[in-house]
């Protein structure tokens, strides 16, 4: 059974929140899932962490490009196969329908720029996205742009 979801900042946790590891960002309940990426499902997403297990994400900042969930060789962590709307994948894209916003949190092997830093190996909170921005392009098809 599915607890229920959570959109939004959760008390007591604001933007730039620090855990120490993931069992203490679980325990938070800013980001439940203590190995998935992504804490959601088919009734919605209410966060995502970025964390370097991807190649092909890209961080600006304010906007992430996620791969998803699945379809990466473990080896290169390229995709090599499309991405399904289904399990995790589906939520970010019922949340961005739904105007949910999706709690981003930053850990250490992600993008240097936007990321903590290898020595502090702690994870951050970075904020929410605001609708249609921060998983824009989750949905699209190889070849497409999102607008």
């Amino acid at each position: 059974m599915v607890s229920e979801r959570t959109y939004g900042e959760i008390p007591g946790y604001p933007p730039g929140s620090t855990f120490k590891n993931r069992d203490e960002l679980a325990e938070s309940g800013v980001h439940r899932p203590n190995q998935a990426g992504i804490c959601g499902g088919k009734d919605g997403g209410e966060s995502i962490v970025v964390s370097g297990g991807y190649v092909d994400d890209e961080d600006y900042g304010t906007e992430l490009v996620c791969t998803g969930q699945g379809g990466n060789d473990p080896a290169t962590k390229r995709q090599i196969a499309d991405q399904e709307l289904t399990r995790g994948n589906l939520g970010p894209a019922r949340s961005q329908i739904d105007g949910n916003p999706v709690r981003v949190i930053r850990g250490a092997n992600g993008d240097p720029k936007y990321s903590p830093s290898l020595a502090c190996d702690t994870t951050v909170f970075s904020g929410l996205s605001t609708t249609g921005l921060t998983l824009a392009r989750t949905a699209t098809k190889s070849g497409d742009t999102a607008s």
